[in-house]
């Protein structure tokens, strides 16, 4: 009998490949650094501008051009959405076989016993879950930078860490079911015929004596079913922290030229705590088999059952088997767990150069000493466990539905078996992992008269590995993203002779080169970069000097966030700038800025929240967007 070890293998399975589907309740959190834009509408990421602590990330040699030390400090505010949701999940139903045949169907079902008619009929059915979500900014920024004398500067920064969780809570009724159907079925001496009918073999020595009913055999022997409810409990924690705490930078000049370091801390860490536990519901009741109430061994006993319908028509000429139900007994349990921790330290050099008052050229390495996150790993587990089926107690159809036998089955055995693969999928948690933080040469240059332009090229030298589903062979395959290139074009133009500047930036990434994908795929890639090039940033900015008071804004579009979250580019992540906003004021040695950056979970809240008459299409409006704000003071001494 391996019907219940199929059963809950199968809804463990289930449970952990399609995890979403599994609980009521679910909380995501998204931290990152507060915003900065040293340069609204122009872009970021330049190496050959300056704007002392602000761009030293971009470029160390920053702060070897300042005129006047600086500090600033910013705040900001959170946002939060919560939202229900729906999610339609089909249930799972399939035949049983048995001693090569097909004997009935299984079923699981994510309901209720009281909810499911007779048989295996399964359907899509909907869940109900609340879904939780917050992201903010953590704590307060500050920078300083200090001119010490006419060649040497010395520059400090704090930097909240990104982080992230989520986390899914709640149990879920899980009821397995198997519906038997003997009809056109043999076993041993006993063969059904389609139309219920009984022939049974009794054999004495070398005498063979074969009795056969007159009529069908009672019903509720030919079709019979097992129900045992279970519960689902889910409990997934899982948390990353990705922490720069503070950069020190150090930069020395000698008159044109600006030479810079940056020394950056990273420590990272990773929680992950996922378990999954299969209970029999604790009021569930033990399960019956009924089976022909005849001896076997008496050929009498025999021929007086099938030649009497009232016995094998009806339910008094059948006894029942009882199958023992471990009920409020864990009988499936997985885990997922380990707790990993990194540190590294990041080294950038950088350079610029005044070819003349109106042109400069900028060089920066950024980790040129190749520095990576290697991550060690304590307390992992990683496994899927199930309670064993006492194949012994019902080895063949026989013993399940011949007459005689153990009048007691206690299927659920107290072994428990222990397996790492879900799915055809290995459970893995490695001891070790290394994350190599990427490196990139960028080299570019700023052309001032007779209006700004910014042009800026940068190399990852670094490739990105991630794991993808291949359509065409449908295996887990490693991809692998290489020659990541970006091009990035910055233009401040003054509009006529009026106070007013306009500003624009555009950045934009060449075709990289990608391993390990199908052809669908790397067709789709070769059209979208049939031009060479990819937009993946779009920045705009207006500013206008009035008497001494500058008051400017800007906005930016920043989809390249992808690549650098994969890169796990702690300098240039950028999450808080999918879409993004800023408005500030400048008058003399003080810079106020607020900015403002569109929540993508809070958003989505909003969205799904929002109701739409009937016949009417749902599509995002601008009353779903909702943000985060930042507030930004500075001072120049």
């Amino acid at each position: 009998m391996r019907l219940l070890k199929i059963l809950l293998f199968i809804l463990l399975l289930t449970s952990f490949a399609s995890a979403d589907h599994n609980f009521p309740y679910a909380s995501i959190s998204l931290k990152y650094p507060l915003s900065s834009d040293p340069f609204p509408g122009l872009g970021s990421d330049y190496c050959a501008l300056s704007k002392g602590m602000d761009t030293a990330a971009w470029n160390p040699a920053s702060i070897g051009k300042l005129s006047l030390s600086e500090a600033f400090v910013s705040m900001s505010q959170s946002s939060f959405g919560s939202v229900n949701r729906d999610t339609k999940v089909t249930e799972i139903s399939d035949n049983y076989q048995s001693d090569g045949q097909t004997i009935g169907q299984y079923g699981i079902f994510f309901r209720y016993p009281n909810q499911i008619s007779s048989g295996v009929n399964t359907e899509e059915v909907t869940i109900t879950s609340n879904v939780n979500s917050s992201s903010y900014s953590t704590g307060t920024n500050f920078s300083s930078a200090l001119k010490v004398n006419d060649w040497f500067s010395v520059g400090f920064a704090t930097t909240n860490p990104y982080s992230g969780s989520l986390y899914l809570l709640g149990d879920m009724p899980t009821t397995t079911r198997l519906y038997t159907d003997l009809y056109g079925k043999s076993f041993n001496e006993t063969t059904i015929a389609s139309n219920g009918k009984l022939t049974y073999t009794y054999t004495s020595g070398s005498t063979v004596n074969t009795f056969e009913t007159s009529a069908s055999l009672w019903t509720g022997y030919l079709t019979q079913e097992v129900t045992i409810p279970f519960t689902t409990l889910t409990e997934f924690r899982n948390d990353i922290n990705i922490d720069n705490p503070f950069f020190t930078t150090f930069a020395v000049n000698f008159k044109k030229l600006s030479v810079g370091l940056n020394v950056v801390p990273i420590n990272a860490s990773a929680n992950i705590n996922n378990n999954l536990r299969l209970v029999v519901a604790d009021d569930t009741e033990d399960q019956f088999l009924y089976v022909p109430n005849f001896d076997s061994n008496d050929q009498t006993d025999i021929a007086n059952w099938l030649q009497d319908q009232d016995k094998y028509g009806t339910a008094a000429g059948y006894k029942y088997k009882q199958i023992v139900v471990p009920a409020g007994e864990i009988v499936g349990n997985g885990e997922y767990r380990g707790f990993y921790n990194a540190s590294a330290m990041r080294f950038d050099l950088g350079a610029m150069f005044d070819v003349s008052e109106w042109f400069t050229v900028g060089f920066s390495l950024e980790n040129f000493g190749g520095a990576n996150l290697n991550f060690q790993g304590n307390g992992i587990a990683n496994y899927l466990s199930y309670r064993d089926i006492n194949t012994g107690e019902a080895s063949s159809l026989e013993d399940l539905f011949g007459p005689g036998g153990k009048s007691r089955l206690d299927l659920i055995s107290d072994r428990w078996i222990t397996t790492t693969e879900v799915n055809e999928y290995t459970l893995l948690l490695e001891p070790q992992k290394d994350f190599f933080l990427p490196k990139k040469i960028k080299y570019g240059f700023a052309l001032k008269k007779p209006f700004l332009i910014v042009v800026d090229i940068e190399q990852n030298q670094n490739p990105i590995n991630i794991l993808l589903n291949n359509n065409d062979t449908g295996q887990m395959e490693e991809v692998t993203i290489s020659n990541i290139n970006y091009l990035r074009i910055g233009l401040e133009s003054r509009l006529f002779f009026l106070p007013l500047w306009m500003r624009s930036g555009l950045a934009l990434i060449s075709k990289p080169s990608i391993t390990n994908i199908d052809a669908n795929t790397q067709s789709q890639i070769d059209n979208y970069f049939q031009y060479g090039y990819l937009p993946v940033g779009l920045d705009l900015g207006l500013e206008t000097n009035m008497w001494g008071n500058i008051i400017g804004l800007s906005t930016k579009i920043n989809p390249q966030i992808i690549l650098s979250t994969l890169q796990l580019d702690t300098t240039n992540m950028e999450l808080d700038k999918i879409v993004f906003g800023s408005l500030y004021y400048m008058r003399d040695p003080w810079t106020l800025t607020y900015m403002i950056q569109a929540d993508p979970f809070a958003s989505a809240s909003a969205y799904d929240n929002r109701t739409v008459p009937i016949g009417e299409t749902k599509g995002f409006e601008v009353s779903d967007l909702r943000y985060i704000q930042t507030l930004g003071v500075s001072y120049k001494f």
